[in-house]
């Protein structure tokens, strides 16, 4: 179900993409990203809906009927940032790949691989947000969790991260170690049932079909968990760095001229969300008027100087592919 919902997801965020038609426009740009997050949200809404009707559905098969917590997700769950300014980086990657050079049709694919590999991290986040508050809602009846290989649902098969972590058993309260493209999917631990089974079945299968040289080298992969700054829990090979979060996406991903308005205007509007939030619900602090209007100011001071600096690069990247 997740595959063909990551599919319509992607389908509507590229219908966005591919009708934009000045990335150098500030305003263009944020607009189209809003128009994404507005498409993302709603999948993962649907997303955690599908989770909720799978956990049930687990349960009820062990003859337990489950307390079922309320689809309350909303926005992004990305740690410190909202949906719209995380799909914003399209525009930042699609002007990078242009003003180095690269021909725009080029510059589109990777962006567009890009956005499909978001919208699956998202959808993941979605998943295995709803997974935990169903979990912590029937902490009498769960021990814990285990993560459940999916090989059915990966055109080039079952990941070795996946695989070697498959044996793992997580706390209730703890997130599903994820990665991009990660089909895995949660299943509780009950005194009556434990769902190690389910991927011992699949794994020896696996195992059988890659040969006996291929399954050596499956099962002598080591993995670690890291803490994305942005994405939380990842699974990454036992000797790979950390994925970077946004201030290394600023360093690697974003030109240098544009990095320090990037990243005051990426604060400023974060500020803002907060601060109105605040206000909305009636909590705001004694000086939230202030500083929504001082971060309103520094989001428009960045982003005259970002559309003065975007003017002359789109220019530039005119001058390069004449």
């Amino acid at each position: 179900m997740r595959n063909s919902l990551g599919s319509r997801v992607v389908a509507s965020a590229s219908g966005a993409i591919a009708i934009q038609d000045d990335w150098f426009n500030l305003s263009s740009t944020w607009d189209t990203a809003r128009g994404i997050a507005d498409i993302v949200d709603s999948g993962v809404r649907q997303e955690a809906a599908i989770t909720q009707s799978y956990m049930a559905q687990v349960y009820g098969a062990q003859g337990i009927t489950p307390n079922e917590p309320a689809l309350a997700i909303r926005g992004s769950l990305r740690t410190g940032s909202t949906t719209a300014l995380s799909y914003r980086r399209l525009a930042s990657d699609m002007r990078y790949l242009l003003t180095n050079g690269e021909p725009e049709q080029v510059a589109l694919g990777s962006v567009f691989r890009r956005l499909e590999q978001m919208v699956t991290d998202d959808l993941a986040m979605g998943m295995r947000e709803q997974s935990r508050r169903f979990i912590m809602a029937n902490g009498r009846t769960t021990r814990g969790f285990r993560r459940v290989i999916r090989p059915e649902m990966s055109t080039s098969g079952t990941c070795g991260l996946c695989m070697v972590a498959s044996d793992n058993v997580y706390g209730r309260a703890d997130l599903l170690p994820i990665h991009n493209r990660c089909r895995c999917i949660v299943s509780p631990i009950t005194k009556d049932h434990d769902p190690g089974d389910l991927n011992k079945v699949d794994l020896e299968a696996i195992y059988a079909a890659a040969g006996s040289t291929q399954a050596k080298d499956l099962i002598n992969v080591r993995v670690r968990d890291v803490e994305h700054g942005e994405l939380g829990p990842r699974i990454v090979p036992a000797d790979a760095p950390g994925e970077a979060d946004y201030k290394g996406y600023l360093r690697n991903r974003v030109p240098r001229w544009e990095q320090p308005y990037a990243e005051a205007l990426s604060n400023a509007e974060k500020q803002i969300i907060d601060i109105e939030a605040r206000i909305a619900s009636r909590t705001e602090r004694p000086d939230d008027h202030k500083w929504l209007d001082a971060n309103r100011k520094s989001a428009n001071k960045a982003r005259t100087k970002l559309q003065q600096l975007y003017t002359s690069r789109a220019n530039l990247a005119e001058m390069r592919a004449a």
